[in-house]
């Protein structure tokens, strides 16, 4: 079984890299860049066989030749890696003047401290899985679950969507599917899978959040960001509970690196888009979060670019950032239209809009001051640390200042707008409830600190995007 498991988590990875290989202006290599390669091409890879996955299953059952057409596709990848001609080397340029002070003592000890939390983050997940080796509530009630009934239901896999004994029907299938597929390739629904998921989502965001930041920012700057997301207690907690909103974070973060990363290559070089597109798909197919998100990013990035750059310019990273996402767009409509059941917050706020009383859930001033009173408290105390990273960072902020760089301004300005948006709609669903279910959801679940989980990684990258580092403060 050991075998089984190992190459069916190896075919994602290499999926996965030979995307990144094709898609990557420059060599065709992972060695440039490594960490941030591979990290992206094992969650895009997993993200893309769960998709292979749910189309065969649509089209031929729960039969086990699906490996036959991941296999065709690596194999077609492949040899686009190896007819395409080699291209020069694009390096991605730095901030100036961050260099040299990568070689010292401060960073030396930055970059041991680290791996001391590092070290400490895995202790931590790896107890928290032997204490709960089925995951949280939602880990075994919903994700797991969905994946158990896609196993071993054989050809009656639909049933999932049609149960109402069975929690959230309607949620998108990557991390049900991913599971299911290795369960499928092994034969055995063993609970080292989706531990083993969990596991590669939480420290492959890590990895993608410290590496994208050396990239742009320097040492330094991707050590201390990874150190702030490794120190927030819940979100190592969250991920060994494996919980989908750390993979929902890590899709999130990653296109909007993937942006930022555009934007230091040489002009034209528009492929990273079709990684960015597919990574805001893998998104939306993770989580319905996920969905809002990607109607977010897409109208205010390419509005932004728009008016900054002219039509031509939005227009053409446009159709690239879609050739990667609109595969995924119409595998969830496919999903949602024919296979899932209405969303309950949707068909309530469809309810709402037919019986006309939308303004009275949204009416009452004492519930958008309960609401806010909770949301201000979760923020300021957010992480369960001893001391919290939100108002820690915003002192530095103000100490060090802010400085951003012209190349990164227009992404910084448009990811932190998409975010706040979506913190917002999180707000929206909180006031449309009485005052008697908000006080009852939020003092019996940890909702809060799972919605700001999925952003949390993401405020961290446009943190230390935009704050000045010292050297650049004493200048």
């Amino acid at each position: 079984m050991i075998l089984s498991l190992l190459f069916s988590i190896l075919i994602p990875i290499a999926t996965g890299s030979c995307l990144v290989c094709v898609l990557w202006p420059g060599p065709r290599s992972l060695r440039p860049y490594f960490l941030f390669k591979i990290s992206l091409a094992a969650g895009l890879g997993l993200g893309v066989t769960s998709c292979i996955f749910f189309i065969w299953l649509c089209v031929f059952g729960a039969v086990k030749g699906f490996i036959a057409l991941e296999a065709v596709i690596l194999i077609c990848l492949a040899a686009v890696l190896i007819c395409f001609p080699r291209q020069k080397g694009l390096t991605i340029s730095s901030a100036p003047g961050l260099t040299a002070s990568s070689r010292s003592m401060m960073n030396a000890a930055i970059i041991a401290f680290f791996y001391i939390i590092l070290g400490s983050a895995l202790v931590v997940f790896i107890s928290s899985t032997l204490r709960e080796p089925h995951g949280g509530w939602d880990a075994w009630g919903v994700w797991n679950n969905h994946a158990r009934h896609i196993f071993r239901a054989g050809n009656q896999w639909k049933i999932i969507f049609s149960n109402a004994g069975i929690g959230n029907p309607d949620y998108p299938l990557l991390i049900p599917a991913t599971i299911a597929r290795i369960w499928k390739l092994i034969g055995s629904d063993t609970i080292i899978v989706p531990a083993f998921i969990g596991m590669l989502f939480t420290f492959g965001t890590v990895a993608i959040l410290c590496s994208s930041l050396i990239i742009l920012r320097g040492k330094r700057e991707g050590f201390l960001a990874a150190i702030v997301l490794l120190g927030t207690s819940l979100f190592v907690i969250w991920g060994a509970r494996q919980y989908a909103d750390i993979p929902l974070g890590f899709f999130i973060l990653t296109t909007i690196a993937l942006f930022s990363l555009r934007e230091r290559m040489p002009e034209k070089n528009d492929t990273l888009l079709v990684l960015a597109g597919l990574a805001a798909g893998c998104a939306a197919w993770t989580k319905n979060e996920g969905l809002l998100f990607a109607a977010l990013i897409i109208p205010i990035h390419f509005a932004a670019l728009f008016f900054a750059r002219g039509w031509k310019m939005a227009l053409r990273q446009l159709v690239f950032f879609g050739i990667g996402l609109a595969p995924i767009l119409l595998i969830i409509a496919y999903f949602k239209a024919q296979l899932a059941p209405p969303n309950v917050y949707v068909a309530s706020i469809s309810d709402e809009v037919s019986k006309g009383v939308v303004a009275q859930s949204l009416s009452g001033a004492s519930k958008y001051a309960l609401a806010l009173k909770i949301f201000a408290k979760e923020i300021f105390n957010y992480g369960e640390c001893v001391i919290s990273p939100v108002p820690l960072l915003a002192v530095c902020l103000l100490f060090f200042g802010i400085r951003i760089d012209s190349r990164d301004r227009l992404n910084i300005i448009t990811a932190l707008i998409t975010l706040c948006l979506m913190l917002g709609g999180y707000f929206f669903l909180y006031v449309r409830m009485p005052i008697q279910e908000i006080l009852r959801v939020l003092s019996t679940t940890a909702m809060l600190d799972r919605l700001f989980l999925q952003l949390w990684p993401s405020f961290i990258f446009i943190y230390f995007m935009t704050a000045r580092t010292d050297e650049e403060a004493n200048r």
